[in-house]
């Protein structure tokens, strides 16, 4: 089992201009570039990483965050095996909509881990004051959600919280008997297959 390269599939949800894509960036290359592009539809990233000595590559998909998307994105986040919820502590609207794709995937995705993650905190001063989290908190308790706050800026518990998903997948692979891992690897290859055939051709 040491051998084996394991396959992670992470998705990144949330609304508009959050930074989900800042976020992926700064993740993978430990700077932000000066100029980033608005997402269209979906993109598709991997890194590799180590640890109880496997080697888990995270395949980590930033949906768009637009409207026109949503149905699109509830594609890419079906059997996703961790889900980063994120929302800006500036925009009451990215926050009441990341309680709506709490909900969602919720509903949805019963198996999945997922994890909230504020971004922008380096912009705390003018975090919006009349947001109501009472909603998104009252959920996260329940389902036992962490909370992560994050500036892709400054790289403030970005590594911490990939590492987090990490040992969270391993630890959930660790605790499959080998036939179950066998079947559920075996799905992941198959759907992912078929998202790739379907990005391609938007």
């Amino acid at each position: 089992m040491s051998s084996v390269n394991l396959n992670c599939k992470v998705v990144l949800l949330g609304d508009n201009f959050v930074g989900k894509t800042c976020l992926v960036l700064r993740y993978i290359h430990g700077k932000l570039p000066s100029l980033v592009d608005v997402t269209i539809g979906a993109t598709m990233t991997e890194k590799k990483e180590q640890t109880d000595k496997k080697e888990v590559t995270l395949q980590i998909w930033d949906t768009a965050g637009h409207e026109r998307y949503e149905s699109l994105t509830e594609i890419y986040y079906r059997k996703a095996n961790a889900i980063i919820i994120c929302y800006d502590v500036t925009s009451r609207e990215s926050i009441d909509k990341a309680c709506c794709w709490l909900q969602k995937v919720i509903k949805t995705e019963q198996d999945c881990k997922m994890y909230l993650c504020e971004t922008k905190i380096d912009l705390d001063y003018q975090r919006c004051a009349d947001a109501d989290f009472t909603a998104t908190m009252a959920l996260a308790k329940e389902y036992k959600v962490p909370i992560y706050k994050t500036s892709s800026k400054t790289g403030e518990n970005i590594d911490v919280l990939f590492k987090k998903i990490v040992e969270d997948y391993v630890a959930a692979i660790n605790s499959m008997n080998p036939l179950d891992l066998d079947a559920s690897m075996k799905l992941f290859r198959d759907r992912t297959k078929i998202i790739h055939r379907g990005c391609y051709l938007m």
